[in-house]
């Protein structure tokens, strides 16, 4: 399939394409990830340290909430005393 194209509410027109044209289809993609291999796998790196970024900040909050949350605990034990 090399295009689709709505025509109506409900109805569609595709164009199809030779099998030989798909070869230079995928040429061009392999070519595509070579020559930006390196802005992917610095996508790629981003994207890590962004869920390692993610994951102790939440582990912080969910720390500070258990040290907040046994801190008024133990405030209102004294304050009823």
């Amino acid at each position: 399939m090399a295009d689709v194209l709505r025509s109506g509410a409900n109805t569609y027109t595709v164009t199809c394409v030779a099998p030989s044209e798909l070869d230079g289809i995928w040429e061009r993609a392999v070519a595509y990830l070579r020559r930006d291999k390196q802005f992917l796998v610095l996508i790629c790196l981003w994207g890590l340290w962004g869920v390692v970024a993610l994951g102790m900040a939440a582990g912080i909050w969910a720390a500070l909430f258990i040290v907040v949350a046994i801190e008024a605990l133990v405030v209102f034990a004294w304050a009823t005393k």
